[in-house]
């Protein structure tokens, strides 16, 4: 392939991406500013990608996300397993803790949300499907760097990390010695971390490997979690590992008959 068609490639990669990033649509103008390209560069590359409908332009000519990413990324999805595995766990979790129920994969150095179940209670924190969390700032992602291979985890003790509230852990020592904790629990607490007064309890969920390939997790205000954190963290560690066993892990001892003793000996958790 010419090193022109690569670029243009590139460059429509990365509209993409920027327009992922916005919740509004984008303009021409816009566009070129932000990835520092000629507007006539962009004209043309939005015009290529509308007609590939993987963008749509509105009357105003600004430009959104077209259906034809969401059918990619519903493919993508669907071959996911963990997803399937993880939901009915999922969609029990949340009906007893009455919180939001989050599964996640690692992306570069973030945790990818892929599904989640809305719990009972009327005040929720906020999440989509395809949004993307800070490994250092939250369970899920915390609990998923935790898991990985010692080079990735040295590349991210090294690098730079956004304090995101006066609770976000930016020093390289006490991530270290938070990942050691997490390790030795086997699950993730994280309050106020990314958002002030949230909170939230992962745990990690392996394949037929042993190897861990998504998390768990249980977010919602952090006075609704902080009190009961020590129960949640047993309950979403057993429901990690019933999807573990669903997938084949063979060190998974979490079962739902579990869960139902748990509940029944533990009613505070929800």
């Amino acid at each position: 392939m010419a090193r022109e068609s690569v670029q243009s490639l590139e460059r429509a990669l990365a509209l993409l991406e920027q327009l992922c990033r916005g919740e509004q649509p984008t303009g021409v103008t816009e566009f070129a500013r932000k990835l520092r390209l000629a507007k006539s560069t962009v004209h043309r590359l939005l015009a290529t990608l509308e007609r590939a409908s993987f963008v749509a332009r509105t009357p105003d000519a600004r430009y959104h996300l077209g259906l034809k990413l969401w059918e990619l990324g519903c493919a993508a999805v669907r071959r996911l397993s963990v997803r399937d595995a993880a939901r009915p766990v999922m969609e029990m979790l949340a009906s007893r803790t009455g919180e939001t129920v989050h599964l996640s994969i690692w992306d570069r150095g973030e945790a990818i949300y892929i599904d989640r179940v809305d719990g009972t209670n009327p005040i929720r924190l906020h999440s989509t499907i395809g949004g993307r969390a800070p490994a250092h700032a939250t369970a899920s992602g915390l609990t998923l760097l935790a898991f990985q291979e010692a080079a990735t985890q040295s590349r991210v003790l090294r690098g730079p990390r956004r304090r995101f509230t006066q609770r976000t852990i930016t020093t390289p020592g006490e991530l270290q010695r938070k990942l050691e904790d997490i390790r030795r629990k086997g699950c993730a607490v994280s309050v106020g971390g990314w958002h002030p007064g949230s909170a939230g309890v992962a745990a990690p969920i392996r394949s037929h490997t042993g190897s861990v390939v998504a998390a768990l997790s249980v977010a919602g205000p952090a006075e609704r979690i902080v009190g009961r954190a020590p129960e949640l963290g047993m309950t979403v560690r057993t429901a990690a590992e019933e999807i573990s066993r669903a997938l084949g892990d063979p060190t998974a001892q979490g079962s739902l008959s579990a869960l139902t003793v748990r509940r029944r000996i533990a009613p505070g958790i929800g």
